[in-house]
């Protein structure tokens, strides 16, 4: 999250670590009326579109955690941009998700797929250094 750092941008060369929140596993069960309705639902892939004209499609991912080692590469998703937004702008990460839910009811049961997109702006930046020793 480029709010971590004092200029709140990300930048060319840093590995991205790329999660969607949540469980990838969720299940209900709910009784009304004498029916009972279960339903699992599962998280398949998810392909990130990174607006740098880059996709990166993940079937596991790992959430960054404060425990891990700055500039360290995700070890299941993740993007490193190779040309900053800045100045003209922020990339437009979009997420889409895909779920598959199973539900039985009164005997019957079925699958829902199920797709969700989510997307935010990330500033990318690039760091110039000019070693004056010699």
């Amino acid at each position: 999250d480029p709010s971590v750092n004092e200029w709140n941008r990300s930048f060319v060369g840093l590995p991205i670590w790329l999660w969607t929140p949540g469980e990838p596993t969720l299940h209900s069960t709910v009784t009304g009326y004498g029916i009972t309705i279960t339903m699992n639902a599962q998280r398949g892939t998810t392909t990130f579109t990174m607006g740098d004209g880059n996709k990166v499609t993940c079937t596991r991912m790992t959430p960054y955690t404060k425990a891990t080692k700055p500039g360290a590469a995700s070890p299941t998703c993740g993007h490193t941009y190779t040309w900053p937004s800045l100045p003209d702008g922020n990339y437009t990460i979009t997420a889409t998700s895909h779920w598959t839910i199973t539900w039985t009811a009164l005997g019957y049961n079925g699958t829902i797929p199920l797709t969700r997109t989510a997307q935010r702006d990330l500033p990318i930046d690039e760091l110039h250094s000019l070693n004056t020793k010699r």
